[in-house]
């Protein structure tokens, strides 16, 4: 005996067809809207979004998720700008790394402290000679978004030289936003502590 055979034959097709009239039923309400007091169509409703006519969400769920997009689409920026100065600083782009300052950025890097676009990218330029570059990778971004315009992130970074030596550290930076991009207002270099 089947399990088809268990279920008599009778109620079957009643009950698949009502289940497919209130499925048919809920979604065309849910595409067309809710019916008013003069049993007219209000506005067209936007499913899933909303159910005849009505908002799933409410204002707060709303903003918690515009929030959390914001952050999101803030995090990939500054992952973004990391990306590029290691990219332009392994290349020896120096005109290209100086995008990936802010005008007024501040490095403090080898013991030094730099202020302005100009002088910061001429420091990196003079201690990543050409015999000094090798590969820049960056990563365990964790990154903080201060408020729409502000973020600060703390990444490790690995540093292998042209010889196979490795050095790590962690960058610690401020971010500003310019121009549809994230650009680094403060940069600063801490290298680990080699072996003791």
């Amino acid at each position: 005996m089947s399990r088809i055979d268990l279920v008599p034959t009778g109620i079957c097709r009643p009950v698949t067809a009502l289940l497919a009239a209130l499925v048919r039923t809920v979604f065309t309400r849910a595409r067309l809207g809710a019916w008013n007091a003069d049993n007219r169509r209000t506005r067209r409703g936007h499913w899933p979004a909303s159910i005849f006519g009505r908002s799933i969400f409410g204002r707060e769920e709303r903003d918690m998720a515009q929030e959390a997009l914001a952050r999101l689409i803030a995090e990939a920026g500054i992952r973004r700008t990391l990306a590029e100065y290691c990219q332009t600083i392994d290349d020896g782009d120096f005109t290209a790394l100086a995008g990936c300052f802010a005008p007024d950025a501040r490095l403090i890097a080898f013991g030094r402290t730099r202020e302005g676009r100009a002088d910061v990218t001429a420091l990196l330029a003079k201690v990543m000679t050409p015999e000094a570059r090798g590969k820049h990778l960056v990563g365990n971004v964790i990154a903080r978004l201060v408020d729409g315009q502000h973020a600060s992130a703390a990444s490790d970074f690995a540093f292998i030289g042209r010889d196979g030596s490795l050095q790590t550290g962690r960058y610690i930076d401020d971010f500003v936003a310019a121009d549809d991009r994230w650009l680094i207002a403060q940069h600063e270099i801490v290298f680990s502590p080699g072996p003791s």
